[in-house]
């Protein structure tokens, strides 16, 4: 009997070893392969955690949507099943000297208007690609998306200043037509 309990300890030690293998767990900070980006020690901030790369499919969809007092906005998708829920990806560009907040709302898909609203932060004098993120959405049945509109409150509350668009509506399948 005690030989078997050996045996299963023994097992269970080299299970745990080609496990801890398995999992990449060696190796040092100042160390990383090839092909990962090298690691940073300046303690710099994460990204916004709505910023994104530009869509695979269609990376060069740049249909200018908003351009008042140097913020520019730019349509580059929409995503109505991804994991997150549906999401508007757009590129903000910034001019300001101020940090804006932009909020999304009376959000429609296909003439379908919803509660739905998004809102995002954008540092001054900083243009990058975001994903929108629209809460509160219940568009299941829409199996085709053709066409968007909503209306942008760009605002700085500290500095006083605001500007409500018209409504933008965006046609997904010809953007720009």
């Amino acid at each position: 009997m005690k030989s078997f309990k050996r045996i299963g300890l023994l097992g269970l030690l080299l299970l745990f070893f080609l496990l801890a293998a398995c999992a990449g767990g060696g190796g040092s900070p100042e160390t990383s392969p090839p092909d990962s980006p090298a690691p940073t020690k300046t303690g710099a901030p994460l990204p916004h955690p709505t910023e994104t790369d530009p869509p695979v499919d269609n990376p060069e969809v740049r249909l200018l949507i908003h351009d008042v007092d140097g913020v520019r906005i730019y349509y580059r998708d929409f995503v109505i099943d991804s994991v997150f829920g549906p999401q508007l990806l757009v590129r903000i560009e910034n001019d300001m000297a101020i940090e804006i907040n932009i909020y999304l709302f009376d959000f429609s898909v296909n003439g379908l208007e919803d509660k739905a609203s998004a809102y995002i932060n954008i540092p001054p004098e900083h243009a990058s690609d975001y994903a929108l993120f629209i809460l509160n959405a219940h568009y299941d049945d829409i199996q085709q998306v053709e066409e968007l509109e909503f209306f942008l409150d760009i605002m700085n509350t500290d500095e006083d200043y605001r500007h409500v668009t018209d409504p933008i509506r965006i046609d997904v399948i010809n953007p720009g037509a």
